[in-house]
């Protein structure tokens, strides 16, 4: 049978709104639903209400979860709040609950959602009930008591300013005060000060417009004579003038109620008592009517297992309906072993929830013989059961959960592909898994009992065994797995090899148990030895190449300096005229092609002194203004036949850069040397200079030229690496201008910065750091080899 629910869905998904419905209709619900997804629509769905139960997502983009909820409350209903939701924290849940969330419900186990709901429904029932009854009883009371106990109440009048202008002979009788004593004073001041700031905001009253009860019922501790005090109750009737409206007056009858707030101090203490008890116990009581067959539950039993109240008792069939087939031979076969009075046993059976997941009870009962009224009818005796039950749900649970827990435990330590050992704490091996089989190559059976030295070499016993005691003995109660470290082991033919191992404590059945996570590493060691002799090979190759293009260049220049100088003698034709000015030509440009060569042979020299570490630096102040001048000079011809204009913008104040002369005019040379290379006819170049913040000196080149790919900026730093035009030609030279510039600046301790945007332009910014910083890279040889662990 369906029931009708009308919900408010607080959801941005319309497919999660839907999982959510059909999870209803599943769980015997007919829903008429509206979803809504934002603050403005979720107010307007709740004016347009009445709804049932409100369900809100936990994260939606525009409302969150704790805005929604405000909101719901904010009307004074007490309609059902649920959270549907992915895993949130526990702090986060704790949080909610205690802001008015009634249940959470994952959205991954949608089969909780009606049993929760179909609960807190009820809840929300029970709760409006309780109030009502509350309600009418604190008026029955009052009725009553104004109705009863006036004569005994002590009769006060105030005037509109609150001062006593009649009290009753009984104050004495209360107080102690007579009269006299009291008349003309405040009536707020007979309390004590942690009452008198609530009385005096509750007695305000307004003018006779107002509708309802005009009373004030007032429970505060009156002061004595004696100086102690006494709890009294005091209803308060305002007396307004029925033509101006005006406050005339107030009376107010006052009695003792010390002995009932001593009761309700005690029946609040017991119910308390009660409550927890059942609570923490999850159970309640019990009784059969052997006359009349029928059970007669507690309500926290209704509650508990959602049994039906029928007005005459729940029958034994409809209990056992609730009963599975399995369970219900079982309970009737122990039944059927009662014989008389005195009789007691227990059962464990399952009880099938309507709508939602079964629970466990634990019936314990015992029988208290015939109704008296039977007693005398001996062919027709009755026996009557009383018993308890208690619900046992979670027990089951959490042992449904430790045989689950178990079987995966098994089925990971089978599967798994490291080897896992168990051993006691004295190091006698408990369990072993086929990966540690397979590793060590040992039958499983035949390592069981055995200590693990026999899979350890033996010359590593000792220690072994002195860690194993000192980490057994650690008060420490766990240790991370992920804490490897690399030890040998050996196998059953005798060979060692290398293992990665990892060892926890853990603790079962009061035993201390080892448990020991081994991974066979010799193939990872063959790798890390290939690895490491490949990177030796590499960096001695390379050092070879290095030494290679060192040598070379150095035996290249010297037949390039006899060729230069010849050809400059018959350039200039030192020895006598030439006859045919032809020659001239070729012998300039043989000179010129020569000079080419050697700067590129002094390039590659350069950048092979470099990468060797043969470089010698001595650094010292140098005038910023000079170096960018003397540079600037020697770039001057070249940048002129390019048609490209040099410029500097410098400081007006003298700065200086700590650096090698030689080098740093080589950084400098160079850049602009790629600058105006790179430079079409008609732009420009600038140097510019400038002191950092901490003494250190940049100089920059900036140029309009052609620009550097974004990918490749790093790229040009290395050696042989050139820049096509945006035509796609290769400008000329070997490429070594940039990376001579990165390595003489890291000599210095320097950085190199290249910003560039293609097409637009490179600024190259090198950064001396100041004397008290620099740190020259000076070595004599290169090392042999480098070895990197």
């Amino acid at each position: 049978m369906t029931r009708a629910l009308s919900v408010l869905i607080v959801e941005d998904s319309e497919t999660d709104c839907q999982l959510v419905l059909r999870a209803l209709v599943r769980g015997g619900f007919a829903p008429v639903h509206t979803r809504v997804a934002d603050l403005d629509g979720l107010t307007r769905a709740l004016a347009a209400g009445p709804w049932d139960v409100v369900i809100s997502d936990y994260r939606l983009p525009t409302l969150r979860c704790e805005e929604a909820l405000r909101q719901v409350r904010g009307d004074g209903t007490d309609r059902p709040f649920l959270v549907v939701s992915g895993a949130i924290g526990e702090e986060t849940a704790a949080d909610l609950m205690r802001q008015g969330v009634h249940d959470f419900v994952s959205k991954d186990n949608l089969a909780r959602l009606a049993p929760a709901i179909t609960r807190e429904l009820r809840d929300a029932h029970e709760r409006r009930a309780r109030r009502q009854a509350h309600r009418a009883l604190r008026e029955s009371e009052a009725k009553y008591r104004l109705l009863a106990e006036n004569a005994a109440d002590v009769i006060w009048t105030l005037d509109p300013q609150l001062a006593i202008t009649y009290v009753s002979p009984s104050v004495i009788r209360l107080t102690g005060f007579a009269p006299a004593d009291v008349i003309g004073r405040p009536f707020l001041t007979l309390f004590g000060d942690g009452d008198r700031a609530a009385l005096t905001q509750l007695m305000v009253f307004q003018g006779t417009e107002d509708v309802g009860d005009r009373r004030r019922r007032i429970e505060a501790q009156l002061a004595t004579a004696t100086g102690a005090t006494a709890w009294t109750e005091s209803v308060a009737n305002p007396i307004f003038d029925p033509s101006s409206g005006r406050l005339e007056g107030v009376i107010v009858a006052t009695r003792d109620i010390g002995a009932r707030k001593d009761a309700e101090h005690r029946l609040r203490l017991s119910e308390a008592k009660l409550r927890q008890a059942q609570r923490l116990g999850q159970l309640g009581h019990w009784e059969f009517d052997g006359s009349t067959g029928r059970l007669v539950l507690s309500d926290h039993l209704h509650d508990l297992f959602e049994l039906p109240r029928p007005p005459d008792g729940l029958s034994v069939a409809a209990l056992l309906d609730r009963v599975p087939a399995a369970d219900r031979r079982r309970l009737l076969r122990v039944i059927a072993r009662i014989r008389g009075p005195g009789d007691a046993d227990e059962a464990e059976l399952r009880l099938v929830a309507a709508g939602g997941p079964d629970r466990w009870v634990r019936l314990i009962w015992q029988t208290v013989g015939p109704r008296a009224a039977d007693r005398d009818d001996r062919a027709n005796r009755a026996v009557d059961v009383f018993g308890v039950a208690q619900d046992i749900t979670q027990r089951k649970l959490a042992e449904q959960e430790i045989v689950h827990s178990e079987e995966k435990l098994r089925t990971i330590f089978d599967n798994a592909a490291d080897g896992i050992i168990t051993t006691t704490g004295d190091g006698v091996i408990d369990s072993v898994n086929p990966a540690a089989v397979d590793i060590f190559g040992h039958a499983g059976a035949d390592l069981i009992g055995r200590p693990i030295d026999a899979l350890i070499p033996a010359r590593f016993h000792g220690i072994h065994r002195r860690h194993l005691a000192k980490f057994a003995a650690g008060s420490r109660q766990a240790h991370q797995m992920g804490n490897w470290r690399r030890v040998f082991g050996v196998r059953k033919s005798g060979d060692e090899f290398p293992v990665m191992a990892s060892i926890a404590k853990a603790s079962a059945g009061g035993r201390k148990l080892l448990t020991v996570i081994l991974r066979d590493m010799t193939e990872t060691a063959a790798r890390e030895r290939a690895l490491r002799r490949s990177r030796e090979e590499a960096v001695a190759a390379n050092q070879a190449k290095t030494r290679f293009l060192a040598t070379m260049s150095h035996e290249l220049r010297t037949p390039l300096n006899a060729v230069l100088g010849f050809s400059e003698i018959i350039r200039d034709q030192i020895l006598g005229p030439l006859g045919n000015p032809k020659y001239v030509q070729h012998a300039e440009n043989i000179h010129e092609s020569g000079t080419h060569l050697l700067d590129l042979i002094s390039d590659i020299l350069d950048i092979a002194r470099i990468e060797i570490g043969r470089v010698e630096l001595t650094a010292r102040p140098l005038p910023v203004a000079g170096l960018v001048e003397t540079c600037l000079r020697l770039m001057e011809p070249q940048a002129r036949r390019s048609h490209v204009t040099l410029t500097a913008s410098l400081p007006p104040d003298p700065l200086t850069v700590f650096a090698d002369l030689r080098a740093a005019k080589q950084i400098l040379f160079n850049l602009l040397s790629n600058a105006v290379k790179f430079t079409k006819p008609g732009g420009g170049v600038t140097v510019r200079a400038m002191q950092l913040e901490g003494g250190a000196t940049a100089l920059t080149v900036i140029d309009t030229g052609i620009g550097i790919p974004e990918d490749q900026l790093e790229r040009v730093r290395r050696p042989f690496e050139r820049i096509e035009s945006d035509d796609g030609a290769l400008h000329e030279g070997a490429g070594l201008g940039l990376a001579i510039v990165d390595g003489l600046v890291r000599h210095h301790g320097g950085t190199v910065r290249i910003d560039s945007r293609l097409g637009a332009g490179t600024a190259v910014t090198v950064c001396f750091p100041p004397e008290h910083q620099s740190d020259l890279r000076q070595t004599g040889s290169a090392p042999e080899a480098i070895v990197i662990e």
